[in-house]
Protein backbone atom coordinates (compact mmCIF):
# COMPACT_ATOMS: atom_id res chain seq x y z
CA UNK A 1 0.00 0.00 0.00
CA UNK A 2 1.37 3.79 -0.72
CA UNK A 3 1.37 6.03 1.78
CA UNK A 4 2.77 9.32 2.95
CA UNK A 5 4.13 10.77 6.20
CA UNK A 6 4.07 14.57 6.49
CA UNK A 7 5.42 16.38 9.40
CA UNK A 8 4.32 19.28 11.59
CA UNK A 9 7.44 20.10 13.27
CA UNK A 10 7.05 22.79 16.00
CA UNK A 11 9.08 25.38 15.53
CA UNK A 12 11.74 25.90 17.48
CA UNK A 13 12.32 29.78 17.54
CA UNK A 14 10.27 32.82 16.76
CA UNK A 15 11.65 36.09 15.68
CA UNK A 16 10.03 39.23 16.99
CA UNK A 17 10.42 42.07 15.39
CA UNK A 18 10.07 45.74 16.66
CA UNK A 19 10.95 49.00 15.23
CA UNK A 20 12.94 47.49 12.44
CA UNK A 21 14.95 45.25 14.47
CA UNK A 22 14.35 41.79 15.74
CA UNK A 23 15.48 39.66 18.37
CA UNK A 24 15.24 35.34 18.31
CA UNK A 25 13.55 33.35 21.22
CA UNK A 26 13.81 30.10 21.67
CA UNK A 27 10.46 28.55 22.34
CA UNK A 28 11.49 25.61 23.37
CA UNK A 29 14.08 26.61 25.62
CA UNK A 30 14.46 23.24 28.76
CA UNK A 31 11.33 21.04 27.30
CA UNK A 32 10.83 18.71 25.02
CA UNK A 33 10.26 20.29 21.30
CA UNK A 34 6.48 18.46 20.63
CA UNK A 35 7.35 16.63 17.18
CA UNK A 36 3.94 15.23 14.99
CA UNK A 37 3.44 13.62 11.35
CA UNK A 38 0.18 12.71 9.89
CA UNK A 39 -0.27 9.34 8.02
CA UNK A 40 -2.01 9.86 4.20
CA UNK A 41 -3.21 7.33 2.37
CA UNK A 42 -1.89 8.01 -1.73
CA UNK A 43 -5.21 10.41 -2.65
CA UNK A 44 -3.66 12.37 0.55
CA UNK A 45 -6.71 11.30 3.06
CA UNK A 46 -5.87 11.17 6.89
CA UNK A 47 -5.52 7.53 8.24
CA UNK A 48 -2.95 8.11 11.48
CA UNK A 49 -0.67 9.75 12.93
CA UNK A 50 2.93 9.95 14.87
CA UNK A 51 3.58 11.40 18.38
CA UNK A 52 6.55 12.00 19.41
CA UNK A 53 9.19 14.75 21.28
CA UNK A 54 12.50 15.63 20.21
CA UNK A 55 15.65 16.79 22.37
CA UNK A 56 19.24 17.31 22.65
CA UNK A 57 20.94 14.73 24.89
CA UNK A 58 22.26 17.23 27.45
CA UNK A 59 22.64 17.07 31.45
CA UNK A 60 18.99 18.08 31.82
CA UNK A 61 17.50 15.42 29.78
CA UNK A 62 16.41 13.28 32.35
CA UNK A 63 14.77 16.71 33.90
CA UNK A 64 13.14 17.98 30.63
CA UNK A 65 11.37 14.11 30.27
CA UNK A 66 9.58 14.22 33.92
CA UNK A 67 8.61 17.57 33.61
CA UNK A 68 6.94 16.96 30.41
CA UNK A 69 5.07 13.44 31.04
CA UNK A 70 5.31 10.44 32.84
CA UNK A 71 5.56 8.09 29.48
CA UNK A 72 8.63 9.68 28.33
CA UNK A 73 9.88 10.08 31.66
CA UNK A 74 9.51 6.15 32.27
CA UNK A 75 11.68 5.64 29.21
CA UNK A 76 14.05 8.60 30.08
CA UNK A 77 14.82 6.66 33.44
CA UNK A 78 15.88 3.20 31.58
CA UNK A 79 18.31 5.43 28.98
CA UNK A 80 19.89 8.04 31.22
CA UNK A 81 23.02 7.95 33.15
CA UNK A 82 23.79 9.42 36.76
CA UNK A 83 24.20 12.35 34.97
CA UNK A 84 20.48 12.44 33.43
CA UNK A 85 21.85 11.77 29.86
CA UNK A 86 21.37 9.70 27.52
CA UNK A 87 24.34 6.68 28.23
CA UNK A 88 24.90 5.55 24.88
CA UNK A 89 25.14 9.46 23.10
CA UNK A 90 27.57 12.68 22.59
CA UNK A 91 26.10 15.40 24.71
CA UNK A 92 24.10 17.78 22.28
CA UNK A 93 23.07 14.10 20.16
CA UNK A 94 19.17 14.21 19.13
CA UNK A 95 17.18 11.94 20.34
CA UNK A 96 13.82 11.28 19.38
CA UNK A 97 11.61 9.37 21.84
CA UNK A 98 8.07 8.32 19.84
CA UNK A 99 4.57 8.59 21.89
CA UNK A 100 2.80 6.40 19.37
CA UNK A 101 1.45 6.26 16.15
CA UNK A 102 -2.07 5.39 15.47
CA UNK A 103 -3.22 3.87 12.03
CA UNK A 104 -7.10 3.74 11.62
CA UNK A 105 -8.96 0.91 11.73
CA UNK A 106 -9.87 0.65 8.00
CA UNK A 107 -6.25 0.62 7.54
CA UNK A 108 -5.21 -1.91 9.75
CA UNK A 109 -2.87 -4.73 9.46
CA UNK A 110 -1.47 -3.41 6.51
CA UNK A 111 1.60 -2.73 7.68
CA UNK A 112 1.60 0.48 7.56
CA UNK A 113 2.82 0.96 10.79
CA UNK A 114 5.72 -1.47 10.89
CA UNK A 115 6.85 0.06 7.85
CA UNK A 116 7.08 3.67 9.68
CA UNK A 117 8.77 1.69 12.21
CA UNK A 118 11.55 -0.14 10.23
CA UNK A 119 12.71 3.31 8.16
CA UNK A 120 11.95 6.32 11.32
CA UNK A 121 15.58 6.73 11.47
CA UNK A 122 15.70 7.60 7.87
CA UNK A 123 12.61 9.61 7.61
CA UNK A 124 14.02 12.07 10.65
CA UNK A 125 17.71 12.24 9.27
CA UNK A 126 16.16 13.17 5.83
CA UNK A 127 13.98 15.69 7.59
CA UNK A 128 15.99 17.02 10.56
CA UNK A 129 19.62 16.72 8.19
CA UNK A 130 20.96 15.39 11.05
CA UNK A 131 21.02 11.68 12.31
CA UNK A 132 19.07 10.73 15.65
CA UNK A 133 18.27 8.16 17.89
CA UNK A 134 14.98 6.60 17.87
CA UNK A 135 13.36 5.84 21.76
CA UNK A 136 9.77 4.59 22.30
CA UNK A 137 7.26 4.46 24.92
CA UNK A 138 6.33 1.09 25.75
CA UNK A 139 2.69 -0.36 25.72
CA UNK A 140 1.21 -2.28 28.37
CA UNK A 141 2.51 -5.39 27.51
CA UNK A 142 1.91 -7.18 31.27
CA UNK A 143 -1.78 -6.86 29.64
CA UNK A 144 -0.81 -7.92 26.02
CA UNK A 145 0.52 -11.22 27.24
CA UNK A 146 -1.82 -12.19 29.57
CA UNK A 147 -5.11 -11.84 26.57
CA UNK A 148 -3.10 -10.96 23.57
CA UNK A 149 -2.52 -7.95 21.49
CA UNK A 150 -5.74 -8.51 19.87
CA UNK A 151 -7.90 -8.98 22.64
CA UNK A 152 -10.82 -6.26 23.40
CA UNK A 153 -8.90 -6.22 26.74
CA UNK A 154 -5.80 -5.05 25.68
CA UNK A 155 -7.48 -2.75 22.97
CA UNK A 156 -9.52 -0.82 25.72
CA UNK A 157 -6.43 -0.62 28.12
CA UNK A 158 -4.63 0.99 25.73
CA UNK A 159 -7.48 3.07 24.24
CA UNK A 160 -7.91 4.50 28.31
CA UNK A 161 -4.35 4.88 28.83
Amino acid sequence: MKFKVKFDIFSEAEHIFNEGRFETENLYEGIPIPFNAFVEDEDGRPIGHIDGYLLDNDPDFFYKCDNESGDIAAIAEAICNEDGMVDMLEEDDKVFILDRIVIEESHSGLGIGSNIMKNLPYILLNQLECFTTVFLCASDFETAGKFGFESQEYKEMVQTS
